[in-house]
């Protein structure tokens, strides 16, 4: 139940108030006979319940857990979970979106929504979207780096927990605005194509959209197969040439890329929440609601690899519309019963123009890509907390999800020595969907041995169920029954005009294949026990068992699976122990040891048949249907110091054992097919890792306070290869660091606060090491991404009525991103984002 916890400051003037009282009670009866004044004190006691910091969750917990509060949300002035994790220990952030957990990426990572496991809007990879996750909805965020049986067992690197708002203690009506500034973008010109009316609001209006004519007739009667175009003379024609060109004069004549005035950011928002007390409890909600749109742009953008010599354009336009609704009671027995609406939506509006020399072709070129994407996330979750015979707690919680990725109409095209190539040009439509249900219920049994030995027994069951599908049509040009143009050097919206389709200078195909089309699904069915033992008040002994079955599908309606439809991809049974140990020294000193075993299961694409192309990157896909699901034995080891006037410090060891971890490698083919990737399991892989972690309050007066705090680790790992492996990546490869793994992470934050003002600035340090960014052959050593640091300022200004002023600057060194090969150093790929500035504006009614 919950328990009144006293505020140590309130503590303090009570005791004061006391003594004082007891003082003045004795003078008074020392002076009552000489007529001395007599002074009437009033003492008022009131209980106090902190709000829930990080410290105290880290240090209350009975496992490894790192932090962020609600109160460091606002002070570090992130826009989204990506920017706030990697404020953490040990953690980095892949592209902007995929959390890295001691250096360990998505298959090794958990990630949960009020502790429900999370879908992926990514149709290629298991990670968590972490940019999607606004922070305006944001509790805080919690993660635990040490496994324990209520984990899934996936938990290896960490399990990130997000946890949105809950029910208001008063009433509260805010609006918000924002504008920001980017010092190298905004105002110039940046490369762009012409989009929809909507886009603003995350939406496409339908120009993108394939035209069902298009579709429909290029779809065979059996639904799986292309119809292939041919000349109208043969009696078994389906879709004549004339009828082809048609065809492709629905679709909308935009493939030029243009230029215009980068706008400044923007972004409003509203919340609104209040509580009701009535005689069975209180009843409450809250309602957030924000759109914003940002513009960036690489600058100076260059690449120089065995392909390809060139300088690039790429601006993204990014458009976000979120909305969230908590409402709910929270009973007099200290129960709750919660409703938590989650919808999130984010479109990215992307255009890349590239030109240079191109090896394998020996010739110049010119290319381009205009993409639009839109991300969608929606959660409908229901909750409770209930208490019994005093101190038994039932918890259960029930969620339906839905996550979607569609990317309609991406077009690509290329000029070759300054003439137009019909098929390499591409319009693209791809469209993403899962729907997941989650059901979790435990309960929670004290039971007291003796005076000095207390025990609960946890029983828990987790289902959790991910239903994909992912559709794909591709769709090309090839010169038409009266051949392209003799002349192929104009632009390309003049090459496919209407009057050349007309004339039948070009025709339209599909490119679809068998396996651009598929459906999956996934299962998780576990049970739990666990057991938490507290002896002579300062030593807690947790240990757990997990018993957990995973099974996952892979289906190609349009063809077979290589391995037999019939047969799941992956089907697991796992028991799964952990253990671990709190020794509380004194009340500052506390080392925490545990072990477990997780494991890591290949991913959708990992472990499919399929051969296809990331949409990111174009490059080749291919999937492994012999993968296995790795095992790993893990280690912690964490010794903790809390200052008396609040903040810590703590020094962690980890190590991990892989067995057959799974890895993105280099494909075993040649000619086109050797520029993709494919996965494979090495041997093993051991990680080793040390982290140290401190907060302290440096000063703090009646007018001003300074705290600093921040955190460095340094991982090593080392990876045996089979001999494919080494065939492939070389000799030297054997030993070489996981991919995707920093040596060394670094944080530092810095911040003063002037009371009598209510002002704070803080001043924000990240850097993360050089790391493997792809594995390649033999002959080349491997890609690494240059470490970089970035340095970040956030000033906030809280007027008398809780409304406020923000300031915040972002990127300020601006360091480029480049890539380099491993051995020589030499830059393949670089550019910059340009330094931000941005101001924000709150009002609370």
């Amino acid at each position: 139940m919950k328990s009144t916890n006293w505020s140590p400051t309130v503590a303090v003037l009570v005791a004061c108030g006391v003594s004082q009282a007891f003082a003045d009670s004795a003078t008074a009866d020392a002076t009552t006979d000489s007529a001395a004044p007599m002074v009437e004190e009033m003492m008022v006691l009131a209980s106090y319940t902190p709000m829930e910091n990080a410290t105290d969750i880290e240090r209350q917990n009975s496992e490894i857990i790192d932090a962020v509060d609600a109160d460091q949300l606002a002070k570090f002035g992130d826009s989204n979970v990506a920017s706030a994790v990697k404020r953490v220990a040990g953690v980095s952030v892949q592209d902007g979106k995929y959390a890295v957990v001691r250096g360990l990426d998505g298959r090794y990572i958990s990630s949960t929504l009020n502790g429900t496991l999370m879908p992926t809007t990514d149709p290629l990879r298991r990670d968590v979207q972490m940019d999607l996750f606004p922070a305006n909805i944001l509790g805080g965020i919690e993660i635990q780096k040490s496994y324990s049986a209520a984990m899934p067992g996936s938990t290896t690197g960490g399990s990130v927990g997000m946890k949105t708002k809950g029910l208001p203690d008063e009433m509260v009506f805010k609006l918000s605005g924002s504008l920001g500034y980017n010092l190298d973008v905004t105002g110039n010109d940046i490369v762009t194509y012409e989009g929809s009316g909507s886009d603003w609001l995350t939406y496409d209006d339908g120009l993108r959209d394939v035209p069902a004519e298009v579709e429909n007739t290029f779809q065979g009667t059996d639904g799986s197969v292309n119809i292939e175009t041919c000349d109208f003379d043969d009696p078994a024609c389906t879709i004549t040439y004339a009828e082809s060109a048609r065809l492709a004069q629905q679709f909308p004549v935009i493939y030029n890329v243009d230029r215009e005035s980068a706008s400044p950011d923007w972004g409003v928002g509203l919340s609104h929440g209040n509580r009701f007390d009535q005689s069975f409890g209180s009843l409450g909600y809250y309602l957030a609601l924000g759109l914003s749109n940002s513009t960036s742009a690489r600058q100076d953008a260059m690449k120089d690899d065995p392909d390809v010599v060139s300088s690039y354009e790429r601006s993204t336009k990014t458009s976000k519309l979120n909305g969230y609704l908590v409402f709910g009671l929270e009973d007099n027995a200290d129960g709750e019963w919660l409703s938590k609406t989650i919808w999130l939506r984010q479109a990215e509006d992307t255009t890349k123009l590239e030109s240079g020399y191109a090896t394998y072709e020996d010739t110049v070129f010119d290319q381009a890509v205009l993409r639009w994407s839109e991300r969608e996330f929606f959660s409908e979750q229901l909750s409770g907390k209930h208490y019994f015979f005093s101190s038994h707690e039932l918890e259960w919680q029930a969620g339906i999800s839905n996550t979607g990725m569609y990317e309609p109409d991406r077009r690509t095209w290329r000029i070759l020595g300054g003439n137009f190539a019909p098929s390499a040009t591409e319009r693209r439509f791809s469209d993403l969907n899962e729907d997941g249900v989650d059901v979790g219920v435990s309960y929670l049994m004290p039971v007291d041995f003796s005076t000095s030995v207390s025990t609960s027994f946890k029983l828990g069951y987790l289902y959790s169920s991910k239903d994909r599908d992912w559709v794909q049509s591709r769709y090309s040009f090839v010169p038409g029954r009266n051949g392209a143009p003799a002349d192929r050097a104009t632009d390309v919206e003049t090459q496919l005009s209407t009057e050349n389709l007309e004339n039948q200078r070009y025709r339209l195909v599909k490119r679809t294949d068998n396996q651009d089309t598929f459906q999956a699904d996934s299962e998780i069915n576990a049970v739990y026990f666990n057991t938490e033992t507290l002896i002579a008040s300062n030593i807690t002994l947790v240990a757990g068992l997990r018993q957990e079955t995973f099974e996952q599908n892979i289906f190609y309606p349009n063809g077979s699976n290589k391995s037999g439809a019939d047969e799941p991809s992956v089907d697991e049974s796992n028991l799964l122990p952990a253990i671990s140990l709190n020794y509380a020294v004194d009340d500052n000193w506390q080392v925490r040891v545990s072990a477990s075993q997780t494991v890591s299961y290949p991913g959708i694409i990992e472990k499919s048949d399929a051969s296809l192309f990331d949409p990111d990157t174009d490059e080749l896909i291919i999937g492994n249907a012999n993968l296995e699901v790795s095992e790993i034995d893990n280690f912690d080891l964490r010794g903790e110091f809390y200052f008396e006037d609040g903040g810590s410090v703590s020094l962690a060891l980890f190590s991990k054992q892989i067995a057959k971890p799974v890895e993105k490698a280099v494909t075993d083919g040649s000619g086109t097919s050797a520029d993709g990737y494919t996965f494979r399991n090495a041997v093993s892989a051991d990680l080793l890792g040390l982290e140290l972690d401190f907060n302290k309050v440096l000063l703090e007066t009646s007018s001003i306070a300074l705290d600093l705090g921040g955190n460095v680790s340094v991982i090593e790992s080392e990876v045996e290869l089979d001999e494919d492996s080494i065939r492939l990546e070389g000799e030297g490869a054997n030993g070489r660091d996981l991919q995707g793994q920093s040596p060394l992470l670094a944080n530092i934050h810095f911040g003063i606060e002037h009371h009598a003002t209510q002002q704070q600035l803080n001043i924000l340090l990240n850097y993360f090491d050089d790391k493997i960014h792809r594995v390649v052959r033999g002959a080349n050593s491997n890609i690494i991404e240059k470490g970089r640091m970035s340095l970040d300022m956030n000033y906030r200004l809280t007027f008398s009525n809780e409304s406020e002023f923000k300031i915040k600057l972002e990127n300020i060194l601006d360091e480029k991103t480049e890539y380099q090969f491993e051995d020589s150093g030499k830059a393949i790929e670089s550019y910059s984002n340009g330094a931000e500035i941005s101001m924000s504006y709150s009002y609370t009614f």
